[in-house]
């Protein structure tokens, strides 16, 4: 298995998606997830071109609970 720490100026997400990742949460724990890409929407009423950007983020569990870290747009 290959770990890597999440640093937040990644060139290109597309390439390490679903590759696993360590990532530092807000209490300073070091978890392992996984890096997905989603298309967000920009909330704004009557937008015809969404989704604009696409963005990684970091899936990780603690517990039972899924959560995810931002970590940029994925270009």
């Amino acid at each position: 298995m290959e770990y890597k720490i999440v640093q937040r100026q990644e060139a290109d997400w597309k390439e390490h998606e679903g590759k696993q990742v360590m990532i530092k949460t807000k209490d300073g724990k070091i978890v392992t997830g996984r890096v997905r890409l989603k298309a967000v929407r920009c909330g704004k009423k009557g937008c015809t071109k969404c989704p604009h950007k696409i963005y990684a983020y970091a899936q990780y569990r603690i517990g039972k609970k899924v959560m995810e870290k931002y970590l940029g747009v994925a270009r």
